[in-house]
């Protein structure tokens, strides 16, 4: 009887327990929301179909002339906060002939009379026998001499200009710079004439009398001094055959073979004329389909090839013997031809198509 009635009331406490449970379930199920308990958001949040700004691009570009240079595969990179290049794809673009000397593991650059040795892991570079120093050594990345390019392009005539907005290196020749002219003093008083001195006449002049000639007064002779040169034994091979050649044939000025016009007219099927106003010489050669015309000035480093400008490191000259000698390698390469210096035998080897 006792466990009957225990399994009884035990049967009662069960039900009582569950009918609370569903009544309190029942009670959170009918309450508002905004009261509701919260409930873990399963939800995904919205795509964002914004797109987010682009990253900036750290892309150098190199211009020349407002060409972009094209890299086959190494870009510039920017190393100690200093740009370096590859030297082979800016100086083959300027028209340079770029070697490597594995051996001493140097780049070799020429154009006209400009030679240029650059050695991977140097501080240093040489332009034509003068040492120049580097921010950053130069060095091989992925296979290519990279090198900052500041000194270098200004040691052989060019400039370049850093353009932040855009990450562009910018390459132009340097201009030749105009004479700087002097204004006269101002003065109240009216000009002088140009003329020396004379004691006062105190005799007058014969009536009817001729005017005697104007007086001049000599000018100091020119005082800027002449580059220093010597007249150079230089044997010259033309495609093959020796050319002959006199005591002033050539001259060499800072490393560099200056021909005599006298030489190149005897040589070469060329056209030269002189304009005496300008000091300019203009040299043709070939045909009405491929011809070319240089234009160089006396002791200007800034001729043009075809209307182009060009940058040389020696220029041409006038020597005190009234000798006019022009760049050789400048002059032949200009014509499309190569000119190749051996120190050793002193010989200047040409190969010019005729």
């Amino acid at each position: 009887m006792k466990t009957l009635r225990r399994l009884l009331t035990s049967l009662l406490c069960f039900v009582l327990v569950v009918a609370n449970g569903w009544l309190l379930n029942l009670e959170v199920m009918s309450m508002p929301t905004d009261h509701a308990s919260p409930a873990a958001n399963t939800q995904k949040p919205p795509a964002n179909t914004q797109k987010p700004p682009d990253a900036p691009d750290n892309t150098i570009s190199v211009t020349i002339n407002d060409q972009e240079v094209v890299f086959a595969d190494q870009l510039p990179v920017i190393i100690d906060g200093r740009t370096l290049v590859p030297v082979r794809g800016v100086f083959e673009a300027l028209g340079f002939k770029v070697s490597w000397d594995d051996d001493t593991r140097t780049a070799v650059l020429t154009k006209y009379d400009y030679e240029v040795c650059i050695s991977v892991g140097s501080n240093t570079f040489n332009t034509n026998g003068i040492d120049y120093t580097l921010d950053v050594p130069a060095q091989i990345i992925n296979g290519r001499t990279m090198v900052p390019l500041r000194l270098p392009l200004e040691s052989v005539g060019y400039k370049l200009d850093w353009l932040s907005t855009t990450h562009t290196i910018t390459i132009s020749p340097v201009a030749p710079s105009a004479p700087e002219q002097t204004s006269p003093p101002t003065t109240s008083e009216s000009p002088r004439p140009n003329t020396v001195p004379q004691p006062p006449n105190t005799v007058p002049p014969p009536p009817n009398t001729v005017s005697p000639p104007p007086i001049t007064v000599p000018q100091p002779p020119n005082t800027v001094p002449l580059p220093t040169y010597e007249f150079a034994n230089i044997n010259a091979i033309l495609n093959g055959s020796p050319l002959k050649t006199y005591d002033s044939s050539f001259i060499r000025i800072n490393n560099v073979t200056l021909v005599s016009l006298i030489m190149l007219a005897e040589n070469l099927d060329v056209n030269i004329e002189l304009i005496v106003e300008t000091k300019t010489l203009v040299i043709t050669r070939g045909g009405a389909s491929s011809k070319t015309t240089v234009r160089i000035a006396i002791d200007d480093t800034a001729p043009t090839i075809n209307g182009e400008v060009m940058s040389i490191y020696q220029p041409a000259i006038v020597t005190q013997e009234g000798r006019t000698y022009i760049p050789l390698h400048f002059i032949i390469e200009a014509f499309g031809g190569v000119v190749v210096w051996d120190e050793n035998t002193q010989t200047e080897t040409i190969t010019l198509v005729t």
